[in-house]
């Protein structure tokens, strides 16, 4: 269970939570138990606490290529990964099945691209408010730059359309969890790269390209903070 942090409130979209990373289901059921409200004021039902496995068997969709954010084939190692945690899943008793997501992930990852920008271009415009310099190489990063410099392209319209897109996406990734329990997929594309193949000082389309390509199965799950 890994989630943000604070400190964006502010921003034009929010793409973190606050929270803990943990190693285990049962370190975040506890660390819930603890934050949670328990008195009258309380909006859910409480967590609990994990003692042990569970008895419940679940519904877990495993989607590998229809998850991916550019429809490119992700590295072999990675789909061996997926695919030895669904046999993992599948000898412990789940029903463990082929899922496709309901949603487009390929226009999806250049929408979800516009929405990064939005980010990206708070922090340089925060910066350069700070340091009192217009924004540049001299106090943010080249590829910090270019993505303010995109989201500055986009008319308030076309960015009103992204958040609307965005929005449209939260019911039905709601409904995916009618048909299944777990959504599994990789996480990234490919093993880790190599140092170098994200230099942020690399021109804006290679490493735009190169980014959607690698990180090609979390966004959908960030979106679904948008505010």
């Amino acid at each position: 269970w890994a989630i943000g942090t604070t400190g964006d409130e502010g921003a034009p979209v929010r793409l973190t939570i606050p929270g803990s990373v943990s190693r285990t289901v049962r370190d975040s059921a506890a660390l819930l138990a603890v934050m949670e409200r328990t008195g009258e004021d309380k909006a859910y039902p409480p967590v609990g606490l994990v003692t042990g496995p569970s008895t419940r068997r679940l519904r877990i969709g495993v989607a590998i290529m229809s998850a991916s954010m550019t429809g490119h084939a992700v590295h072999p190692e990675v789909t061996s990964a997926v695919e030895a945690a669904a046999k993992l899943c599948s000898d412990l008793g789940h029903e463990v099945f082929e899922y496709t997501l309901p949603v487009n992930s390929t226009d999806f990852g250049y929408t979800f691209m516009k929405l990064w920008s939005a980010g990206a271009a708070q922090f340089a415009l925060m910066a350069a408010e700070y340091t009192g310099k217009k924004p540049s190489t001299e106090i943010v990063e080249p590829w910090t730059l270019a993505l303010l410099q995109y989201f500055q392209s986009m008319s308030q319209e076309e960015f009103a359309g992204v958040l609307s897109n965005l929005h449209a996406i939260e019911p039905v990734y709601d409904g995916m969890f009618e048909e299944i329990d777990i959504l599994l997929t990789p996480t990234l594309a490919s093993p880790p790269l190599k140092v170098g193949e994200l230099d942020p000082t690399l021109d804006f389309q290679t490493l735009y390209d190169r980014i959607l390509r690698f990180a090609a199965f979390t966004a959908l799950q960030l979106s679904i903070n948008v505010n």
